[in-house]
């Protein structure tokens, strides 16, 4: 099956809004057995979308469009692909009455220009949009079914995974003559892009039914698998086959498949050995904690974060020696060690983790020079540590500092080991 993406709207290519629509459909694509063949993003001219719309009814079958189906004047992805199709677009009076009705529930005037939002092209589909105003439209432009999403992100991800992934599930399910693919993607952190091919360079040629991809998404790099058969269970079988030699080759690197996320793996890990944690952080500035936090559930976990940036809240806030910290310095393995073991003490944690650094772009000493981070997790018995560098911008060293130190707890949340 032939699976493309079609992006629109002025702000996506005047770099004032990022694209995430076109990567959340396009991963739950893929592990589906259907990689986007092509993803375009076009700015709110008719002319050029209804071209669009035209050369993806030749060559498409299966079309997601995210954007441009607001009630402004620059929302005109519903006129070209109308255009394209060859119909009018038409009043759904039923669409009215519900967004007059959503508009008077909350208190906001329904202005005429709302009124755009009830259009839909004769033939097609409207599908209620329980996440905002404008309905999906799906619509068959050629041979295409064109299924059109409005891009505010939570309209789009909540239509996405409730409606769309299910149509293309049962798009797939009733190709003729189909080959049955089956994705997977292997999230690894603590490893370079070049370092994780070279690790499975091997695997390729023992898995001719596979194809091997990678992918960088700082501070992590993705493995993706997709395995093919002649039958579902074929397909699987490769996968699976697959999937063990590559986590043997990759070992505590993979810490999760498909969309799970690094937090999500921590509060896993965590959870499962009944371990809480409380964090002192200074180069992240509480990004652990709030990366932690994002998981539901996380109190079960996370007891307390201390963001203690400057050197007097880490002896005032932590009770760290004042003389220690002037003697080592605020980043030092042992001004690290102590603020781990108070915040582990402080909060009655079972573990204390605690960050240091310098983020850059000042700071940094002949010994410690900018990039240089400290990492520190204690269990009040034993003490792990890693010190690293990293040669990225302020933020870049920030953010991967923080998946160092929560990835150390995954590794090691069922106890310390030295």
């Amino acid at each position: 099956m032939h699976v493309e993406v079609l992006c629109t709207g002025n702000e996506l290519l005047d770099g004032s809004v990022v694209d995430t629509n076109a990567s959340y459909f396009m991963e739950r694509s893929f592990l589906r057995g259907a990689p986007v063949a092509r993803k375009e993003t076009l700015p709110d001219d008719l002319p050029v979308l209804v071209e669009a719309f035209r050369k993806l009814g030749e060559r498409a079958d299966f079309v997601l469009v995210s954007g441009g189906l607001g009630p402004t004047a620059d929302d005109i992805t519903l006129d070209a692909a109308a255009q394209a199709a060859g119909v009018p677009l038409e009043i759904d009076q039923a669409i009215l009455q519900k967004l007059k009705e959503r508009f008077a529930r909350r208190n906001i005037a329904f202005s005429e220009n709302n009124a755009r939002q009830a259009r839909v092209p004769r033939g097609g589909q409207a599908v209620p949009n329980p996440f905002g105003s404008a309905p999906m439209i799906v619509l068959t432009v050629g041979k295409a079914r064109c299924h059109l999403l409005p891009g505010v992100p939570r309209e789009f991800r909540g239509l996405c995974d409730q409606e769309v992934i299910p149509r293309l599930e049962q798009a797939l399910a009733g190709e003729p003559n189909r080959v049955y693919r089956i994705g997977r993607v292997l999230r690894c952190v603590g490893i370079a892009e070049s370092h994780l091919d070279a690790l499975v360079k091997d695997l390729p040629a023992r898995h001719p039914h596979v194809s091997f991809g990678f992918r960088t998404h700082a501070p992590e790099n993705h493995l993706k698998l997709l395995a093919e058969g002649a039958s579902q269970d074929e397909a699987r079988a490769r996968l699976e086959a697959v999937e063990r030699e590559a986590r043997a080759l990759l070992g505590t690197k993979v810490f999760g498949i498909d969309q799970e996320e690094l937090p999500q793996a921590v509060f896993a890990a965590l959870k499962k050995a009944g371990a809480t944690v409380a964090f002192a952080e200074s180069v992240t500035g509480g990004m652990c904690a709030s990366l932690l936090a994002s998981v539901p559930g996380a109190s079960e976990v996370l007891v307390s974060s201390a963001v203690v940036y400057q050197e007097r809240a880490k002896t005032q806030l932590l009770g760290v020696d004042a003389e220690l910290v002037a003697r080592e310095g605020a980043v030092s393995a042992k001004v690290t060690r102590e603020l781990a073991e108070a915040a582990r003490a402080h909060s009655g944690a079972r573990f204390g983790v605690a960050i240091t650094g310098w983020a850059g772009p000042s700071g940094g000493t002949p010994a410690d020079p900018v990039g240089t981070v400290y990492v520190c997790l204690t269990d009040g018995n034993g003490v792990l540590e890693e010190k690293t560098r990293f040669g990225f911008d302020r933020e870049r060293v920030r953010s991967f500092a923080a998946y160092l130190a929560l990835d150390l707890l995954r590794r090691h949340a069922r106890g310390i080991i030295p």
